[in-house]
């Protein structure tokens, strides 16, 4: 249900980083059973889903994920598509919804659920996005991504036992909550570090444009 003072979200209104601060199934209280965090520069997201002490998942939602890729978004209504995802979903069923702003809440909506967001970031937050990939191939999907925005970072990561991974200042920009460990030849926790001290990235880890806005 859209609520009043709320508007359709554009692309310029998606930029940050956001945490959930609640989620409504099928209608039911609205109530928040892990840690979710979602970055967003240019037209390029990470999302990295972790579970809350002594909960467990009791929804495709709720389940330890990690995924990346780009939007599309047009009116509020918004597609997700994933090049990078910890859980394999049917390509027949598209990450699609709506989502709709209030000054820094996000409202989320689609089939069966709502999600509230919260801004976490300031406008004039430095960001930056880098890629792993092969030696000079720049087609295709990344072998990881990485997303920063102020104060915190995300990768996700494919492979054999794909995953992601959030890195904050007040850590030093070492890995805190995790799901899965990544290949130690991606240099995840490498480039991490890099990006947040303004380091030069490790081998085949390159900047990306994050497009226009």
């Amino acid at each position: 249900m859209i609520r009043p003072g709320e508007r359709p979200s554009e692309m310029v209104d998606l930029q940050g980083a956001w945490r959930r601060d609640g989620r409504s199934l099928s209608d039911g209280p609205m109530d928040e059973v892990a840690d979710v965090l979602w970055l967003q520069v240019g037209r390029f997201f990470c999302d990295l889903r972790t579970p809350r002490p002594m909960t467990g998942p009791s929804h495709v939602l709720d389940q330890p994920q990690a995924f990346s890729g780009s939007v599309m978004i047009e009116g509020g209504a918004i597609s997700f598509h994933h090049d990078l995802d910890s859980l394999s979903r049917d390509p027949l069923h598209p990450d699609e919804g709506t989502v709709h702003c209030n000054d820094d809440v996000m409202f989320e909506r689609g089939p069966g659920f709502e999600e509230i967001w919260r801004a976490t970031s300031l406008p004039g937050d430095d960001t930056d996005i880098a890629e792993l990939r092969p030696s000079g191939v720049r087609e295709g999907a990344p072998m990881a991504r990485l997303i920063r925005i102020g104060w915190v970072a995300l990768a996700v990561w494919g492979g054999a036992t794909p995953g992601g991974a959030q890195f904050t200042t007040t850590s030093g920009w070492l890995r805190e909550r995790h799901l899965h460990e990544p290949d130690v030849t991606m240099a995840i926790d490498a480039a991490a570090l890099s990006m947040g001290q303004g380091d030069p990235l490790p081998d085949n880890w390159v900047t990306i444009d994050p497009g226009e806005v």
